[in-house]
């Protein structure tokens, strides 16, 4: 079981949010509300109407309501144009419309088992994306049906939205619109009984444009040069051929600040993320996001095995025991079925276990993906998460597949045998029990059960289900509900996430921060365990529930660890070399400190191993990060710009002179100013306010700055429309769409070669510039999309990729190319950031939120 987020749609969830509870930032709501519009509008009368370039998208609305296009090209339409206002901190009624795109090859990072070309598919992962909210309860009253909307595939559905401040209803929309998918999501109140015919006849005033973000820009033999104060032209310069050049060259000399660490490789992940458990030959074993754990509870001893132990990935979403024919321990990672062989304390990956091809291949090819497992050792049968869900047969290696699509719902949170059957609980729309070859779905939407959202199911000694639903602790026999316990009819109740059965048949219960063995005929817990008020107890959602054969009890969280009770008292167990499982970026300040950059901020002494040295310097996530001469860091997180001068953290926003709240690059230029990377412009602060620099107010040349390389007193800024060169505050777009020899106009990366060409590296691919020659040279060896870009002081050039074909670390020196993943032992192919810091140590960092990764640090 994963779980998955995707940032873009943190809006849409804050706008049903806004409907049904509060509308505020960080601030209390008020007590009153303000008033709400009295009626829908009539869709018969006149709409007005806004587009967006960017976004490709135009559409009416109602002349009384409010619209506005936001920084990123999204529209946001409501009812009240309080609903829209930045600082709204009072609840609000009314209704809302909302509208967004993004690349339908995203789709399956979202959901592996989501098909881009079916939109029912590609709805219904976005649905499931922005409802898993505790807070709110989202019961579909229309499931997604395919339809077309100005003839173009689509898909729509209707959800019931209800919380403690109010009802409301949610319609979705997902159009195919070539290789983006546009979502349209409208909200109201449960008064606006109206809103339905609204919405259709917004939808039916929709136009579809080529994105300005997307539009081809004329090739042109003069390259366009801007400046805050334009007074003249450049001079013509000829189109760019492809040139081949030398490969980079290595320069003598380099010099580095000496550090108290040994020499070697040295990889760190974190074990806190856990996934899975199960008991097996006297130990715990854990799956993580940064490896397997196997934990001796006797000794209290934890050994973890990565991929430099014979793991194919690190990422570790299941893990079972299973007769094949010898009991075998089979961990189900990102990039296939590992097999552990005691023997060589080692793992390996299943492929040769089993006899057919088909298998081999299924489960041994590196992006096989595999979730939950289960042995069902009584019918010689392994049942795991792929593609929905994959039977294989142990005996001849056969195998069935039962596909999402066939399921109550794409997603699978659990498996679960009861006899012969498998049961299946989406943990969002209802279960499925696959009976031989029927498969019989169940969920509230469809009106076949009484709850959709289900996180574990469990048969209890007498052969009923029991069910941890968000609407409580269900009962079930023959697929009907019989009993419900939750808060309002159970005193103390919350929302149960796992249920399990000890060896003398008690029910145990596991809550939010808290265990209880339940008795339903009393509706009490005999035993009750908070872990606020116990110590040794980690806090968060129980996941699962285990029992060894003395009747100690283990449970884990999925994120903090795990915990375990001998009888008397309760003991907290974690593995956190790492504190995070995703690394997006290391940073050297040069002040003997390495900055580690992803869900938090954190920084260690570059004279430790970070296992021992770590420390959060701030909850937040971060993009990029640059120092001042000053020792301050400047440090941006794709909304705001942050310094720290070594005392007190100061948060810029649009309201202290940022021109738009998209922040993503950033770099401090000799002169002291500070540059960051923006939506079509940059923002310069001088030391006493921000100077702006955009397309909107002088010209700047569009584009989103991904990337930003101070060279001297020229800065160069990769964006999603190509490559500028910027020098005393002109910009001048020297790469884009339609240059020979460029594989692609969005660039990520850049860095500075020392024979003065550029390293660039683009959405497909590395490429070097010669700006003084005006060439350009594709790398043939390097074609996948570049996430970051090193060049050590020898004049190495080091790149990273996070491609599923083409991820990993490529190395270039005198002697060639070196490429290395996972097999070689890295912690994942997805990597993101690389970095040759002071002290001559290379070190590089990967993985995504939801997926396992870590960083790696090798030492000379």
């Amino acid at each position: 079981m994963r779980q998955k987020q995707f940032v873009i749609f943190i809006l849409f969830l804050a706008l049903v949010l806004a409907l049904v509870a509060c509308g505020g930032k960080e601030s209390e709501p008020a007590a009153t509300a303000v008033p709400a519009t009295t009626a829908a509008a009539n869709p018969a009368a006149d709409f007005k109407n806004i587009k967006s370039d960017l976004l490709g998208v135009a559409i009416g609305y109602p002349g009384d309501w409010t619209a506005r296009v936001d920084d990123a090209g999204g529209v946001q339409i409501a009812s009240d144009a309080a609903l829209l206002a930045d600082d709204a901190d009072t609840m609000f009624k009314g209704a809302m419309v909302a509208i967004t795109s993004f690349e339908a090859e995203m789709l399956p990072m979202l959901d592996s088992s989501a098909d881009a070309t079916d939109p029912v598919s590609a709805l219904n992962v976005f649905a499931n994306l922005i409802t898993q909210d505790d807070a709110l309860t989202f019961t579909p009253s229309q499931a997604a049906a395919a339809t077309t909307i100005k003839g173009k595939p689509a898909a729509r559905m209707v959800m019931d939205v209800s919380g403690e401040e109010g009802k409301g209803k949610a319609y979705f929309a997902a159009i195919l619109d070539g290789p983006r998918i546009v979502y349209i999501l409208g909200a109201a109140e449960e008064g606006m009984s109206d809103f339905a015919a609204t919405y259709d006849a917004m939808l039916g005033t929709l136009a579809l444009t080529t994105p300005a973000a997307a539009a081809a820009p004329e090739v042109v033999a003069e390259a366009p040069t801007v400046a805050v104060e334009p007074t003249a032209t450049t001079p013509p310069r000829p189109t760019l051929e492809p040139t081949p050049e030398p490969e980079p060259t290595a320069v003598p000399g380099p010099s580095y600040v000496d550090i108290d660490v040994d020499p070697g490789i040295y990889l760190y992940t974190s074990g806190d993320f856990i996934r899975d458990m199960t008991l097996h030959d006297g130990k715990v074993w854990i799956a993580s996001l940064g490896g397997v754990l196997a934990w001796d509870a006797a000794t209290g001893s934890v050994r973890k095995y990565t991929t430099q132990d014979g793991l194919p990935h690190v990422g570790i979403f299941g893990i079972e025991a299973c007769p094949m024919p010898e009991m075998t321990l089979l961990a189900g990672t990102e990039a296939g079925l590992a097999a552990y062989d005691p023997a060589s304390d080692s793992w390996y990956l299943a492929d040769n276990i089993f006899k057919t091809q088909p298998v081999a291949g299924l489960l041994g090819t590196v992006g096989a993906d595999i979730g939950e497992l289960v042995c069902d050792a009584a019918n010689n049968r392994l049942i795991m998460e792929h593609k929905g869900v994959t039977i294989v047969n142990l005996a001849d290696s056969s195998t069935r597949n039962v596909p999402g699509s066939d399921l109550s719902w794409s997603g699978v949170r659990d498996l679960t045998l009861v006899g012969n059957q498998i049961w299946v609980s989406s943990g969002y729309r209802g279960y499925t029990v696959l009976d031989g070859e029927q498969v019989r779905p169940f969920s509230k939407n469809a009106g076949t059960f009484d709850a959709d959202t289900i996180y574990h199911i469990a048969a209890a000694p007498n052969g009923d289900i029991w069910m941890a639903a968000s609407e409580g602790l269900l009962q079930v026999r023959n697929n009907q509900v019989i009993n419900t316990f939750n808060r309002d009819n159970t005193p103390g109740f919350s929302t149960p996430y796992h249920v399990a059965f000890d060896a003398n048949g008690a029910m145990w219960v596991g809550f939010l921060s808290r265990l209880c063995q339940f008795d339903p005929a009393s509706r009490e817990c005999k035993t009750d365990f908070k872990a606020l008020e116990t110590p040794g107890m980690v806090t968060g959602e129980i996941a699962k529930i285990l029992f060894d054969d003395a009747g100690h009890i283990y449970y884990h969280v999925f994120e903090g660890g795990w915990s375990y009770f001998d009888g008397e008292q309760w003991r907290h167990f974690q593995n956190n070399d790492l504190p995070m499982h995703a690394v997006q970026t290391v940073f050297d300040d040069a002040h003997g400190n390495i900055w580690l950059l992803g869900g938090s901020a954190y920084t260690f002494n570059n004279d430790l191993e970070l296992k021992d040295g770590w420390e959060k310097f701030r909850d937040m996530g971060g993009d990029d990060i640059a120092a001042d001469a000053n020792g301050g860091i400047w440090l941006t997180t794709g909304r705001n710009l942050y310094h720290y001068d070594g005392f007190q953290i100061k948060r810029y926003q649009v309201a202290d002179g940022l021109f738009d709240s998209y922040a993503r690059a950033v770099a401090v230029m000799p002169d002291g100013r500070v540059w960051v990377g923006q939506e079509n412009g940059v923002s310069i602060w001088d030391g006493q306010k921000f100077i702006i620099l955009n397309s909107a107010d002088n010209g700047w040349p569009e584009g989103r700055i991904q990337t930003l390389l101070a060279d001297g007193d020229v800065l160069w800024a990769g964006t999603d429309k190509g490559l500028l060169r910027i020098e005393n505050d002109q910009a001048e777009l020297v790469l884009y769409q339609g240059v020979v020899g460029l594989p692609s106009y969005i660039i990520y990366a850049l860095g500075k070669l020392p024979d003065g060409r550029l390293a660039v590296g683009t959405a497909a691919g590395l490429v070097y510039y010669d700006h003084a020659g005006r060439s350009l040279a594709a790398e043939p060896e390097v074609t996948a999309a570049i996430t970051d870009i090193a060049v050590s002081p020898e004049g190495e050039l080091i790149v990273t990729s996070a491609s599923d074909a083409g991820g990993g670390l490529y190395i270039h020196d005198e002697d060639g190319w070196l490429y290395l993943t996972t097999a070689d032992g890295l912690p994942t192919d997805r990597l993101r950031t690389v970095l040759v810091d002071s002290a001559g140590t290379l070190w590089i960092g990967g993985g995504y939120w939801g997926y396992g990764g870590g960083v790696m640090r090798f030492v000379p």
